[in-house]
């Protein structure tokens, strides 16, 4: 038996869930993530244009709570990396800062120092 297009496009939404809900908050678990999630986003997307305006309105009223779900996860997944990324920002700055402490201590350092042997 072959799966109807709004099978498909379940199965597709639930897997994007899946991913959302069992993302570890790594970067590198997040790229698989973003990646996976794009290319089943482009399969849902070829598959509404084959549905007729009808059947995407049942669609959406028979799925309303898992199209919540992934929204709300997804919501979740991106102020989680708009966080990661903020924080990885400031520890960023605070190491150039850091950098540039030691930097111009270095410098004023060796001014002090004289050549004995002019």
């Amino acid at each position: 038996m072959t799966e109807s297009l709004q099978q498909q496009k379940k199965r597709l939404m639930e897997a994007i869930l899946e991913r959302l809900s069992q993302w570890e908050k790594t970067s590198e678990d997040a790229l698989e993530t973003l990646y996976l999630n794009e290319e089943d986003i482009k399969a849902i997307k070829a598959i509404d244009k084959k549905l007729s305006e009808d059947e995407l309105a049942l669609f959406q009223s028979e799925n309303q709570e898992l199209l919540d779900k992934v929204i709300t996860k997804q919501d979740e997944f991106l102020k989680e990396l708009r966080q990661q990324s903020k924080q990885l920002s400031t520890q960023m700055k605070q190491m150039n800062q850091q950098k540039n402490v030691v930097h111009s201590y270095m410098d004023k350092q060796s001014s002090l120092f004289i050549d004995r042997d002019m």
